[in-house]
């Protein structure tokens, strides 16, 4: 018996912006990048991850825990100290209600694919040691579903006098 992992279709997106409208459509600007540098205040840019997420309409109504998680090239979490001084995973988890799409004045069919989109927004950047390629790891019920990488590059040295 399949489950929703099984029979999701998962797209992940790395941009420099993204938001969702009212329309449930995603507005992003600079989508689909891979590389990225950490600037001389220690950050990356800031940088939204998308994920558009289709699945059968067989499973409309229905809940899905969803997770995303920044992992480092050795496949461990990447951590940041929490206001405790606790080294914290960057992992993002949410629960979603599987949903068609809303046409104001259109019936669609019951086996219509269900969308959905998550969009998170990292506007302050991240603190990321350079010169490492990081992936942004989807899992939908626990199972890794998609995923993306970017290579984090070290701050431009600038010119080089005398």
């Amino acid at each position: 018996m399949s489950s929703i992992s099984d029979d999701a279709n998962v797209s992940i997106i790395l941009a420099d912006y993204a938001a969702e409208d009212a329309a449930k459509k995603i507005n992003m600007l600079g989508g689909g990048w891979t590389v990225t540098a950490v600037q001389p205040n220690g950050l990356t840019p800031a940088q939204a991850v998308v994920a558009l997420i289709q699945v059968p309409g067989k499973y409309r109504g229905q809940q899905m825990a969803v997770a995303l998680t920044l992992v480092n090239e050795a496949g461990d979490p990447v951590t940041f100290p929490s206001p405790a001084g606790q080294a914290t995973p960057l992992r993002i988890q949410q629960l979603v209600l599987i949903n068609p799409p809303i046409v104001p004045g259109i019936m669609l069919p019951d086996h219509m694919p269900c969308s959905v989109q998550i969009v998170i927004s990292l506007d302050n950047g991240l603190p990321l040691p350079p010169n490492q390629v990081y992936t942004w790891r989807f899992e939908i019920d626990g199972n890794e579903v998609g995923h993306q990488s970017f290579y984090c590059a070290g701050p431009n040295p600038g010119p080089v006098l005398g």
